[in-house]
C-alpha cells in the first residue's frame, strides 16, 4: 500500500510542476508577444526566457500558433498571471440568466485582456493562413456562444419579440467582438467601465423587450 501511496504523490507533483512549466511559458510568451510582436518572437527566446529547454516548449504546444492560441485564451480569461488551472469560460455565467449587464461585464472581463492579443492574432493571420484558420475556429465558436446566450433569452421571455434569434445572436456577436472594444478602449482611448456601460446600453436596446 505505501508504495502506491507514494506513486500517487509522486504523480500529483509532476502534474503541478507540469502545469507551473506551462504557466511560465504562455506568462513569458504573453509579455514577449505583446513587446515584440508575434513575428519578431522566436520560441527560442521564449523558452530561454522562461528557463525552460526548447524541447519542452514544443512538447506543450506543439507550435508557435498554438502557444499565441493558449495565450489569447489565458489573456481573455484573466489567467496569465493567476495561473491556468482555474480557467472559467464567461459563457458558464452568462447563460443561467441573461442581462444586458452580466453579458457587458463578462465580455469587458475578457476583452480587456485578449483585445490586445486578439490585435496581434489578426496581424500575423493576414500572413499566415493557419493561424487565420485558428482564429476563424475560435470566432466561430465565440458566434455559437452567443446563439447559446440568444435561446437563454428567449426561454427567460427577455429576448424581444421583433428580434428573430438568428438576428439577435448577429447583433450579440458584433457589439461583443474584439474589434468594437480595439476601435473604442485601445483606439480612441475610452475606459473599460465606460465601454462596459455603453455596450449594456447597445445590447439593452437591440435585443431585450
Amino acid at each position: 500500500m505505501a508504495p502506491r501511496a507514494r506513486r500517487a504523490y509522486n504523480s500529483d507533483l509532476r502534474r503541478q510542476g507540469a502545469e507551473r512549466t506551462r504557466q511560465s511559458i504562455v506568462r513569458t510568451a504573453h509579455e514577449l508577444f505583446l513587446a515584440k510582436g508575434y513575428a519578431s518572437t522566436t520560441l527560442k527566446e521564449i523558452a530561454e526566457a522562461a528557463d525552460v529547454a526548447l524541447p519542452t516548449v514544443y512538447a506543450i504546444f506543439g507550435t508557435k500558433r498554438d502557444l499565441l492560441l493558449a495565450v489569447f485564451n489565458a489573456a481573455r480569461l484573466g489567467t496569465v498571471s493567476e495561473g491556468l488551472g482555474h480557467e472559467h469560460e464567461p459563457i458558464e455565467d452568462m447563460l443561467p440568466q441573461p442581462s444586458a449587464q452580466l453579458i457587458a461585464a463578462e465580455v469587458t472581463h475578457t476583452r480587456r485582456g485578449g483585445a490586445p492579443v486578439a490585435r496581434i492574432i489578426g496581424k500575423a493571420a493576414a500572413a499566415d493562413p493557419h493561424i487565420a484558420d485558428l482564429w476563424e475556429r475560435t470566432q466561430a465558436a465565440r458566434y455559437a456562444n452567443m446563439r447559446r446566450v440568444v435561446q437563454a433569452m428567449r426561454r427567460q421571455g427577455t429576448l424581444a419579440e421583433e428580434v428573430s434569434a438568428s438576428e439577435a445572436a448577429d447583433i450579440l456577436w458584433t457589439l461583443t467582438s474584439n474589434e468594437l472594444y480595439e476601435l473604442l478602449v485601445l483606439d480612441r482611448g475610452w475606459m473599460p467601465a465606460r465601454y462596459e456601460q455603453w455596450l449594456a446600453k447597445m445590447i439593452d436596446c437591440a435585443l431585450f423587450s
